[in-house]
């Protein structure tokens, strides 16, 4: 057995290209790990409270899931859950759901904590992510 361990960011964008899908296929395919194997966490990020997109947006990541549970519409505006759209799309490979972690924290909420740049705008920091693999 193999031990692996991979680090994706998925924007809307690589939400869009089910970049999480490639990786896990890749897992598969290259490093020979197995589904039920996998384990994935997700970090803070903005979410569906505050993520508000375009109508191309919402389309782009609903033809990449074929499921909208991650959608909520207010006032007439879309808001997507990337957290929760990648998620579906990580089920979709066969990952089991008790080996996704994903975390509550909005980044855009907490702002005075987290680096936000729909919050911030050019002013945001970056967030740092670390990964790693104890014997």
């Amino acid at each position: 057995n193999k031990i692996v361990a991979g680090a994706v960011h998925a924007g809307w964008r690589g939400t869009a290209s089910k970049i999480i899908i490639k990786t896990i296929k890749i897992m598969i395919s290259e490093f020979n790990s197995r589904v039920e194997d996998i384990i994935i966490a997700m970090g803070p990020s903005i979410k569906g409270c505050c993520y508000q997109v375009d109508i191309d947006v919402e389309r782009a990541i609903y033809n990449a899931t074929g499921d909208g549970r991650y959608l909520s519409r207010k006032n007439g505006k879309y808001y997507i859950d990337l957290s929760e759209a990648n998620k579906i799309q990580i089920l979709s490979t066969g990952v089991p759901e008790k080996n996704i972690w994903v975390s509550n924290e909005c980044t855009f909420c907490n702002h005075d904590r987290y680096h936000s740049f729909r919050f911030h705008g050019n002013y945001a920091g970056r967030q740092g992510g670390f990964i790693g693999i104890f014997k």
